[in-house]
Formats: C-alpha cells, structure tokens, sequence
C-alpha cells in the first residue's frame, strides 16, 4: 500500500505502508496516540477517519522527521491524506472477496473495481 500525503495540492509525497512491517516500539505509539488497538488503527486507516489518518501523517513524516512530536503534526484536509492500494493488492482482495464481512462486501467490491479503473491499458503485475 501507498500512504500518500498532497499538501494544499502541492508536490505529492509517497511512503510505502506495509502495517506488518512496523516495529513494535513504534505500534505502541501509534496505539497511543490514536486510542486504538493496533489492528484497529489499521482498520481505521483504510476506513478514513480522522483521528486514523493523522496519526499516520504523524508516522509518515517521522520517516523524515525522526524527532517529529505527534502535537506537531501539521493540520490537513481530509483528502490530503490517503491509502492507495497497488494494482497487485487490488486483485488479491477482488479475489478474496468471499472473505470479507458481508456487510461490507458490496462497498469493498464498488471500491476495488471503480480503483482498478486506473490500472486499464497497462499490463497485470508479475507474479512473485
């Protein structure tokens, strides 16, 4: 996945977020900081809310920032921070559908299918 943060719609600035790759010091603080389980911080990512997507600003920067606090994180539109998924992580979950909760089902299944729209014309991703 893609944690992507646009800045009043200036350059465009992309982290790779793989949540399995966080240290664990690290999860603590983001649990902290966002009042959530760890598991449920990534759930609320992916879901937009807010309090979710700041923290992840937070981490994102601190890629940069080692010594960023999380009171200063710079204050955003909603939209200027989100998670893209890979065409690759779109086709797993399209293929995995009959896994999710089936209440969800029919958003996660318009979502994939209205972002793998710009994926047409290019070729599949290889196989690893």
């Amino acid at each position: 996945m893609l944690a992507v943060y646009t800045p009043n719609g200036d350059t465009r600035r992309e982290f790779e977020f793989a949540p399995t790759e966080i240290d664990v010091e690290v999860a603590e603080l983001i649990e902290t900081h966002s009042g959530l389980s760890f598991a449920d911080w990534t759930q609320a990512v992916l879901e937009g809310r807010a309090r979710a997507l700041r923290v992840l600003l937070w981490f994102m920067l601190r890629q940069d920032l080692p010594a960023l606090k999380f009171a200063d994180t710079p204050k955003f539109r909603m939209g200027e921070v989100m998670v893209e998924f890979g065409h690759s992580e779109l086709l797993d979950i399209k293929a995995n559908l009959s896994k999710v909760d089936p209440d969800k089902r029919e958003r996660v299944a318009d979502f994939v299918e209205e972002s793998l729209k710009r994926y047409e014309g290019q070729p599949l991703p290889k196989a690893e």
